[in-house]
């Protein structure tokens, strides 16, 4: 695929999803061009206290996630730019500032972040929730909702098998009907 010049990390909370330990989920997903490298959707192993500190862990995670990918291709000899999109405008401010500001109940060690986005080693990019591909790991979804977000990725859902796909068949040989 030609034209790629950046790996693009898409990140999202849900914050207090879990009902039972009040804990977030982290979701993201990892492209290189048009195709997904990587994808996650994992508790968080704090409990948040606001959105916007649940959205700053999802941040992190997908900073974090994109670095390590990034490293890879630079040992590989490809240099490319890390974007982080996000459509979190809390978790982008608190990332993108120095220090905590007026919130304190943020470790300073979830900090880190800010130093990168300072040094211009990874680009924090604001995104429309509408479109953003890591609600599908997040959220529940309408099948409109999840339609419009392929949609935007340019990718689409079809039905049967790949013609690449292996033939399946029975256990007497015969080929399985519809495969």
């Amino acid at each position: 695929q030609r034209g790629v010049y950046a790996i693009h990390c898409f990140g999202d909370s849900d914050f207090a999803g879990d009902a039972a330990t009040r804990k977030s989920t982290s979701g993201g997903i990892m492209m290189l061009g048009d195709h997904v490298i990587k994808s996650w959707s994992t508790n968080q192993s704090v409990i948040a206290l606001s959105t916007g500190e649940a959205e700053l862990y999802a941040i992190n995670k997908s900073a974090a996630t994109g670095m390590g990918g990034q490293s890879i291709l630079n040992d590989l000899g490809t240099k490319l730019d890390l974007r982080i999109f996000t459509d979190a405008t809390t978790g982008k401010s608190l990332a993108s500032r120095r220090g905590l500001g007026k919130v304190r109940h943020i470790a300073v060690n979830e900090l880190w972040i800010q130093h990168h986005v300072q040094e211009k080693s990874l680009t924090l990019v604001k995104i429309k929730n509408k479109f953003n591909p890591s609600d599908l790991l997040t959220k529940h979804l309408t099948k409109a909702e999840i339609q419009q977000i392929m949609e935007h990725l340019q990718h689409m859902y079809e039905q049967g098998r790949s013609v690449a796909a292996p033939k399946l068949v029975s256990k007497d040989g015969a080929p399985v009907v519809g495969a």
